[in-house]
């Protein structure tokens, strides 16, 4: 069973491939599950998360 940090790492790569192929739809998708599996409200907590905010 792969661990938390690897299943997240393996998000971000989808993520990151969606941007590469300008795939909005698969993009919003996956950042929702991002923040699903974060715990996190939304995008916007998210984002201040990131940036340190």
């Amino acid at each position: 069973m792969d661990s938390p940090d690897s299943r997240v790492g393996s998000l971000v790569q989808d993520i990151v491939d969606a941007v590469d192929a300008g795939d909005d739809c698969r993009i919003d998708r996956l950042l929702s599950l991002l923040v699903s599996r974060a715990g996190l409200a939304d995008l916007d907590e998210l984002r201040a998360r990131l940036i340190g905010r």
